[in-house]
């Protein structure tokens, strides 16, 4: 992918914890966001947070991924609103 300019970045602090991915799992979208923002005050994940911010305010475009297939259903989500807060970025979601 690098030969049409996609990079791949692995930023595995931001990914959600396994008591946020049962919480997700059993529907508990509430309990889900609790503990991912929860996550996101730790050392490591912030950190990891203000290196995906530096580079969305590089200008690149730049695209979250997980296996959840709901936007409204995953942490995505909660690090997209994070996104727009700090850089003024737009998300938009790729499935509907």
């Amino acid at each position: 992918v690098a030969t049409v300019g996609i990079d791949y970045l692995h930023l595995r602090g931001l990914g959600t914890p396994p008591d946020g991915r049962l919480a997700a799992r059993s529907g508990r979208y509430a309990d889900l966001r609790r503990i991912f923002e929860a996550h996101l005050a730790t050392e490591a994940a912030a950190a990891e947070l203000d290196e995906l911010t530096r580079l969305v305010a590089g200008g690149r475009p730049v695209c979250l991924l997980c296996f959840e297939r709901h936007a409204d259903h995953c942490h995505r989500r909660i690090l997209g609103e994070r996104l727009a807060g700090q850089s003024g970025v737009e998300v938009v979601d790729l499935t509907p």
